[in-house]
């Protein structure tokens, strides 16, 4: 891969006789610098298979126990370098660290298989029996451990070779030489038969080992190509971004561009592929075709829609890439990204206040709802921290503290704090539950309150007249008085529940008319009903017909007992000043 460009623009100048140069003598050449894709050392043991693909050596050479090492290099030409470029001169640089022997000379060989560097790494000063192989790793039997197995141990390479060079002390040595450059050209014309070199030490002898640099090493190999860029237009492409949108399709623009003029039809094809934006959720699959014709715009546009939405999400990207055949043109850039821009606001965190029953023993779970605004298409997160106001930790309840976690898509989560159950009569108690560190979400309130309700006051049962329900006072005559007493009740205390007397005590007024075990003003309106007079009847249909059961007060059966008809009035003086007599 190319780590280091310095791709320099170099005149080469032939002086004539006069010396003058010719427009025919003068030539563009290209210098530019590569740093290995791969390199690794191919260990001989007796016993186990090791590697170094991540280490800082790559050793070549036979060991003071006569096993022998042998280096494996590789460089991407053709990502470096146009295809159809005429290669002049090649040279590759090599740095010797660590030397057990005096001058070796070390050979270069093509590799005729493919390999695999893996990530085993001996420590900086080792080197000399590996490291543990890990999977893909290029080993003495293996060109890909553990599935791919060389042809021959010791890897698959040429006999012949391409280069040589005397390597003696620590420094520089190079490699050079015109079947170098032939073969640099033939791995541009066919990239696929690029499997790099072997270098190949004195194996002849005990203890010959040189080690080089690698490309994880301070001073990393370097090959130097000198070129002449190829003549055919060079076509590239432009990368784009843009935000989103709410809805329907936004157009992202990618601008294809010819180096220059050309006298044949150039035929380019283009397809958009995902990235973290996917196909069919983010952006319309497109695939397409552009066609340049001689003597028309050197630019064209492909145009992908994507696709708006208004779920928050952290910016995405997809990519159009060109491919073709070829034949009269060069691809300088193959591949473009697009950023999709997320224009969408945090969505707000929706939660309110309960009341939960404390119960008698064990626990009670209060379940605290949260719900997003909307949908968010990245992970969404906050903490909730129950502090005790008038309620104790580990008293009144357990495991206040946690965090919920929305994953992208999810909208509703809960969380539970543990209330202890008891069988003391108390007041209500509470526990403030404040929201904190919200992560890509917004809060609408800062805190909100479990109200623990207290479920251990005495219960009471109210009673009814078994004989007439609607004769309160038990005096065997149904009147206004029966209705009063139950509203006088109710003010005086409230809807309530009332306990029987004891059996031996005579019972107070049968306020439950109705029998629900409840008093309520509807035991008063029952009571004005059964006394037939169509006012009242009236005065309590009128009631009903717009309140809901529920919300009638003690105040509309006022209002009904006030409507009574005044034709007995005489009688109903009478009653209500005997019973405040006897009161």
């Amino acid at each position: 891969m190319m780590k280091r460009s310095l791709s320099r623009q170099h005149h080469r100048q032939q002086s004539s006789a006069f010396g003058f140069e010719s427009l025919e003598q003068r030539r563009m050449l290209t210098v530019i610098d590569l740093f290995p894709s791969q390199d690794t050392t191919l260990y001989e043991n007796l016993v186990n298979e090791s590697a170094n693909g991540a280490g800082v050596g790559m050793v070549v050479g036979n060991t003071n126990k006569d096993l022998t090492r042998r280096g494996l290099i590789k460089f991407d030409i053709a990502a470096a370098i146009p295809r159809d470029s005429s290669i002049n001169d090649a040279t590759l640089t090599l740095h010797v660290d660590k030397t057990v022997a005096g001058p070796v000379e070390i050979s270069l060989h093509p590799v005729l298989n493919d390999w695999g560097e893996g990530t085993s790494a001996v420590p900086a000063e080792g080197g000399g029996v590996g490291a543990a192989t890990t999977p893909d790793s290029a080993t003495w039997n293996f060109r890909s451990f553990p599935d791919e197995r060389w042809d021959t141990a010791g890897g698959d390479f040429s006999n012949v070779a391409l280069a040589s060079s005397v390597v003696n002390e620590v420094g520089q040595y190079n490699f050079t030489s015109f079947r170098m450059s032939d073969q640099i050209t033939d791995w541009l014309v066919s990239p696929e038969t690029n499997f790099g070199w072997m270098l190949i030490g004195d194996e002849s002898t005990r203890k010959t080992t040189k080690r080089f640099g690698t490309r994880e090493s301070e001073i990393q190999p370097i090959l130097t190509i000198d070129y002449d860029p190829p003549d055919f237009p060079q076509l590239s492409i432009a990368g784009t971004s843009g935000v989103e949108g709410d809805a329907d399709h936004q157009s992202f623009q990618f601008a294809v561009t010819v180096s220059k003029e050309f006298e044949e039809a150039i035929t380019v094809n283009y397809e958009a592929i995902s990235n973290t934006a996917i196909a069919d959720e983010d952006f319309d699959p497109t695939a397409g075709q552009l066609i340049f014709n001689p003597g028309e715009p050197l630019t064209q546009e492909i145009t992908v829609l994507v696709r708006g939405d208004r779920q928050n999400e952290v910016d995405e990207s997809f990519s159009v890439v060109l491919s073709g055949p070829e034949d009269n043109y060069d691809i300088l850039t193959r591949t473009a990204v697009a950023t999709i821009e997320n224009d969408d606001p945090l969505p707000s965190v929706i939660t309110e206040s309960i009341r939960v029953i404390e119960g008698d023993e064990g626990f009670t779970d209060a379940e605290i709802t949260f719900t997003l605004s909307e949908a968010s298409g990245r992970e969404v997160s906050l903490q909730y921290i129950g502090r005790g106001k008038t309620a104790n930790l580990n008293t009144d309840y357990i495991r206040g503290t946690g965090q919920v976690t929305f994953a992208p898509g999810e909208t509703t989560k809960t969380a539970i704090i543990n209330i202890i159950g008891d069988t003391e009569e108390e007041p209500d108690e509470n526990i403030s539950v404040v929201l904190a560190n919200a992560r890509n979400v917004e809060l609408e309130v800062p805190s909100i309150q479990v109200t623990i309700v207290d479920d251990d006051a005495e219960i009471l049962t109210p009673w009814q007249n078994a004989v007439l329900p609607v004769d309160v006072t038990n005096d065997g005559v149904v009147s206004p008085l029966d209705a009063l007493l139950i509203i006088n009740e109710l003010n005086n205390s409230g809807a309530r529940l009332l306990s029987p007397p004891a059996e031996d005590l005579a019972p107070p007024p049968f306020i439950d008319v109705n029998g629900d075990n409840f008093v309520a003003p509807l035991d008063a309106l029952l009571v004005i009903n059964h006394l037939n007079n169509p006012p009242a009847v009236a005065a309590v249909q009128a009631i009903f017909a717009t309140e809901p059961t529920s919300s009638i007060t003690a105040a509309h059966a006022a209002a009904a007992l006030a409507n009574i008809d005044d034709h007995d009035a005489e009688e109903k003086r009478r009653r209500l000043g005997k019973a405040i007599r006897n009161a």
